[in-house]
């Protein structure tokens, strides 16, 4: 496997690809981690695709954006190299700290195996068992040569458990079609595969019994699906993943607007704020 892409200063070149790779890593962070930069999450999780630049340019992007979003609490923590791109966490440890505090987190990753159960130990086991998981899938892959079996048909999350596809109005929570919007966090834990580290779900900000539920069921038998598949309390996923959803897309429109990153890093400013506050005024 190649090494994770590191973050020597001295591989920064100041050229106009430079400056592309940059602004795309930031409309990537603005669409698949504004709840993270809104302090309403711990942190998102997603994969940077690199195709169109070199390793310098996005190994700089990355030790750039993660320098400039130090100040307002963040990190930006590349946990493994893959095809399509690097995998990267984006996490404000006293949020995930918190999250790892809760009694039946402490359980779940205990019974898994964790031993160092801080912020930084749990973040360093999942970064290990990831590279692990994907260098076994690489292996197999290539001892495997066999022709991939014919995908299976598209099928579609019932409409609030009933069983219906329709349209609602605007402001009806629904997981019509979830299936197909399901966000790029979504998508990177809920594969199935058994060697992928699903535990990641707490630093995430999951429910400790949707992280428990994924796990036995083998990602089976969900009541919710939207940011994660839900195994407790539909309803409150259900309404988080519309309030998420929300975030994202008010960010979106700030930034395309020329609000700077890290007026949407920073709590304390109005832009941030107002969606936090947005959020607990809709709970």
């Amino acid at each position: 496997m190649p090494p994770i892409i590191s973050f020597e200063s001295s591989q920064r070149p100041n050229s106009r690809a430079m400056g592309m790779a940059v602004r795309d890593l930031e409309t990537k962070l603005v669409r698949h981690a504004a709840p993270t930069l809104a302090g309403m999450k711990p942190a998102n999780l997603f994969t940077y695709r690199t195709a169109n630049f070199t390793e310098e340019e996005a190994s700089s992007a990355i030790a750039e954006i993660s320098s400039r979003l130090a100040g307002f609490h963040l990190r930006v923590e590349p946990l493994a190299n893959r095809a399509r791109g690097v995998l990267l966490l984006v996490f404000r440890p006293k949020l995930v700290e918190g999250a790892l505090s809760n009694e039946h987190a402490r359980k779940l990753l205990t019974q898994s195996g964790f031993k160092d159960l801080s912020t930084e130990g749990v973040v360093s086991e999942i970064k290990r068992r990831i590279q692990a998981a994907d260098a076994s899938r690489a292996a197999l892959d290539q001892t495997n040569c066999e022709t991939a079996p014919a995908p299976k048909p598209e099928q579609f999350v019932p409409c609030c458990a009933t069983g219906h596809h329709h349209d609602h109005g605007p402001n009806h929570v629904c997981q019509c079609r979830a299936k197909a919007a399901l966000s790029r966090e979504e998508l990177e834990t809920t594969q199935g595969e058994s060697a992928f580290p699903h535990e990641i779900g707490l630093i995430l900000g999951y429910p400790p019994a949707d992280v428990a539920g994924f796990i036995a069921l083998k990602g089976a038998g969900y009541l919710a699906c939207g940011g994660w598949k839900a195994y407790s309390e539909p309803q409150s996923a259900l309404e988080t993943f519309q309030r998420n959803r929300r975030c994202t897309e008010e960010f979106q429109a700030l930034y395309a607007q020329g609000a700077p990153l890290e007026a949407l890093a920073d709590t304390r400013s109005g832009a941030a704020v107002s969606i936090f506050d947005m959020a607990r005024a809709a709970v």
